[in-house]
């Protein structure tokens, strides 16, 4: 006689440290995929124009901030890095990209056990998958934004350099922090109500503090590793130095910003599963 053994089995038989979580989020894969096309699908389905808007918005995005910064502000065409100069839209449009990626999971994390209150009272659903999915609709939203920053690049700058490939290595270690985060900050949500309204003012800090208008390398010396603390601002670098800069990233960083990556990982996952008992209680 043989046996399955589901996935998604009750919680309470569960292993709940993080690589068997991570196992278990891999056998899921195919309900994550369902529930991140879901996603993306609710935020348009009510749309004329539908998925088109996944391309129209960074679009009207870019021709907004070029407009503002070019017709208005007069900040000048082109921002310098190293001798290397390029359009300054084009700057300021890759830190938007990544801000807006982490905006959306940031600003959703600490309501988004009790927008799916349905799915945690259900004791076969694996809850923990849901961040997943908000980080992957965030980043396939964020991506489209990005292979429009190449084409315009292109069009505009030259070829893009063999540096691009390092791209999905950052936005991997990207969507691992974010991961954490959102396990981090769902779980507290439920306990302290109120950090909900507070994150839409940090939201806005944390912009001001990341290097989206400016290099860090044009802040002063003193203040550039403080600014680097906010993990926003190396992932932003990291990613112009790859696309726009033409330059291998930081190997510091990026060892950085690994480490932390998955310390946030850690972090968020131990905090979530000494919560996730009490979720039904709270809600």
């Amino acid at each position: 006689m043989t046996s399955t053994i589901s996935p998604l089995a009750p919680e309470e038989k569960r292993s709940n440290n993080l690589p068997a979580t991570l196992l278990r989020v891999w056998t899921s894969r195919d309900l994550i995929w369902l529930l991140v096309k879901r996603d993306i699908m609710l935020q348009y389905r009510d749309t004329a124009m539908g998925w088109v808007w996944l391309i129209a918005t960074p679009l009207v995005l870019l021709g907004v901030y070029s407009f503002i910064f070019l017709a208005l502000y007069n900040v000048g065409r082109t921002a310098s890095h190293n001798g290397m100069e390029v359009s300054y839209p084009l700057v300021v449009f890759s830190g938007l990209i990544l801000f807006h990626v982490f905006a959306d999971c940031f600003g959703a994390a600490p309501t988004l056990i009790k927008d799916n209150v349905n799915l945690v009272k259900k004791n076969i659903f694996p809850i923990e998958i849901i961040a997943f999915v908000s980080v992957i609709s965030s980043l396939l939203r964020g991506a489209i934004g990005l292979a429009l920053l190449i084409l315009f690049y292109i069009v505009f700058e030259g070829m893009v350099s063999f540096t691009i490939l390092f791209v999905p290595i950052i936005w991997a270690m990207f969507g691992l922090f974010l991961i954490g985060m959102i396990w981090l900050f769902s779980s507290i949500g439920l306990v302290l109500r109120d950090i909900a309204p507070l994150f839409r003012s940090v939201t806005i800090v944390i912009m001001l503090a990341s290097p989206i208008f400016y290099n860090i390398d044009k802040a002063p010396d003193h203040l550039q590793f403080w600014l680097l603390l906010n993990p926003l601002a190396g992932y932003i670098e990291l990613t112009r130095q790859a696309v726009i800069w033409n330059e291998v990233p930081s190997l510091t960083l990026l060892l950085i910003h690994g480490v932390g990556s998955v310390f946030m990982l850690w972090l968020g996952h131990l905090t979530f599963f000494r919560l996730r008992p009490y979720f039904a209680d709270l809600l």
